[in-house]
């Protein structure tokens, strides 16, 4: 009984102010090689933007692709399944009117970007790969998912826009899907 009146008599804990969330950006440049990245360790200074930016963010050193295209291993980085689970391993078939029926991520997987959505973050998806149509199931949880065949120069111009037109206030989530490094090869 004196416990719990103390409990009542003790004033209300204090709120602690609330850490405010981090933007989450995810950059995927399509057959870039890491150990040609100085962020890498590589000696040549061949990405001076993409070092600086590394130097202010987390880099992961240890990361392995679970499949050697695109395709499979792009639902596997946003779902933390395999291919095998989620089912987007091979190309795609289209039926009529040319609606893509094959290897199409179902909607009963939950993507990063769900996660980051329902936590009230902004999500977009600015993405330069034939393979990644939104038809094929990879928009889901994006709030605004762009797909064509873009230049970096575009996407960083449609990123940039998006950043000057947000403002402050809610953190967002963006996922920037580049393709340039991978025509030369």
């Amino acid at each position: 009984l004196c416990v719990a009146v103390g409990l009542l008599a003790a004033p209300p804990a204090r709120a602690e102010p609330e850490t405010p969330r981090p933007n989450i950006l995810v950059i995927l440049i399509d057959a870039l090689r890491a150990d040609h990245l100085g962020a890498y360790g590589y000696p040549r200074d061949t990405s001076p933007r993409i070092d600086a930016l590394a130097g202010e963010s987390i880099v992961f050193g240890d990361v392995y692709a679970q499949s050697p295209w695109t395709k499979p291993s792009i639902p596997t980085l946003f779902t933390s399944l395999y291919p095998v689970q989620h089912g987007v391993y091979e190309g795609e078939a289209h039926v009529g009117g040319g609606r893509l029926e094959s290897d199409v991520l179902d909607d009963s997987f939950t993507t990063l970007a769900e996660v980051f959505a329902s936590a009230g973050y902004e999500t977009l998806g600015l993405v330069n790969n034939a393979h990644l149509e939104a038809e094929g199931g990879f928009a889901q949880g994006f709030q605004r998912y762009e797909h064509g065949s873009f230049t970096a120069a575009e996407i960083n111009a449609t990123f940039l826009e998006f950043l000057d037109a947000r403002g402050e206030g809610r953190p967002f989530f963006a996922y920037l899907h580049y393709l340039d490094a991978h025509w030369p090869f």
